[in-house]
């Protein structure tokens, strides 16, 4: 893991200077690494509390990743789980997919499928 800073090498100097996380796997080809950014909570500077700042994510899960696809499953605190799929070589809007994961086929059009 390198902590880095965005724009320190711009010879315009027109980049802002904000903190970075770079992720780094060593001796592998190809790795995948994956997040979430979440929305959640809020804070009353008043009462200076936080209200529902915890997480509603418990796991993610790759359950697929190949050249073609990568699919993720994401599932809550209730215990409901969805699943994304990502076209990683046709973005087009127009793109028809059709692939099977554990069992099941999964048809979509565009670049990604989420339900």
């Amino acid at each position: 893991m390198l902590f880095a800073r965005i724009g320190a090498n711009d010879p315009e100097f027109n980049l802002r200077r904000d903190p970075a996380l770079i992720l780094r796997a060593k001796n592998v080809k190809d790795k995948t690494f994956v997040s979430i950014i979440e929305s959640h909570g809020s804070y009353s500077p008043v009462s200076e509390s936080a209200v529902n700042s915890n997480s509603s994510i418990t796991e993610l899960i790759i359950v697929l990743d190949t050249e073609e696809y990568t699919a993720i499953q994401i599932t809550n605190v209730k215990g409901n789980t969805k699943l994304f799929i990502t076209s990683n070589t046709n973005a087009s809007k127009e793109a028809k997919h059709n692939l099977k994961i554990n069992d099941e086929t999964y048809e979509w059009s565009g670049p990604y499928y989420f339900k």
